[in-house]
């Protein structure tokens, strides 16, 4: 840490705003970058904020000459320069987050640089496509079907109607198949005890069938 506080101010900026653009970028995927791209990520991405604020920072100039003094002390002067870099960053990965990356992989499908989409894991590129879910069946491995169809489930169902990640599935059950294939209904509400959130782990699951509307 102490090495990190002794580099220069400008290099400092330049991590900061990489990392939490990094973390804006990836948070909530499953892909775990090697050391060498983890550094390579944050580097890009300060250095990329760091040049759309310069350029802000010439086209305002221009335009107002009369404010460029207008921060006073070097100290001032650092903290708004770090600030921005970091709004700036963010935007960047932002933006790249929700249309880059599908755009760039389009562009490269159809040059036939390569067909996959880049995302980390299929999980991944279900979730990137902005569709809306009708239904989940998550198949156990005790031979049950549990069923959540959404519009059965109260908007008002707390964690979201859906929860997905690397270590299992969290539902509202709205239906239970039996090994027969017999689905009894099943409420996911209680009038004492309010939602009733089901945790699937993920060591338990055979198969998953997610029904996505047009």
């Amino acid at each position: 840490m102490n090495e990190l506080l002794s580099l220069p101010y400008e290099l400092q900026i330049v991590l900061v705003s990489g990392y939490l653009a990094h973390k804006v970028s990836t948070i909530g995927r499953s892909e775990k970058p090697s050391t060498e791209d983890l550094v390579l990520q944050v580097l890009t991405m300060g250095l990329i904020g760091r040049i759309c604020f310069l350029g802000i920072v010439d086209v305002w100039s221009n335009w107002f000459p009369s404010t460029q003094n207008d921060v006073s002390s070097d100290g001032a002067r650092l903290m708004v320069v770090g600030v921005c870099t970091v709004l700036c960053s963010l935007v960047i990965a932002a933006v790249w987050r929700k249309w880059g990356v599908s755009i760039a992989s389009r562009i490269m499908s159809s040059m036939g640089v390569y067909r996959d989409d880049h995302q980390s894991s299929t999980w991944d590129s279900i979730f990137r496509e902005k569709v809306a879910w009708a239904f989940i069946q998550v198949h156990v491995d005790d031979g049950r079907v549990l069923e959540s169809k959404f519009d059965l489930v109260p908007d008002t169902a707390p964690v979201g109607k859906i929860t997905l990640n690397s270590d299992g599935i969290a539902l509202y059950v709205t239906g239970i198949y039996d090994t027969q294939m017999s689905r009894t209904v099943h409420s996911p509400t209680d009038e004492s005890y309010g939602h009733i959130l089901t945790y699937v782990p993920a060591n338990t699951i055979k198969q998953v069938e997610i029904g996505l509307k047009p």
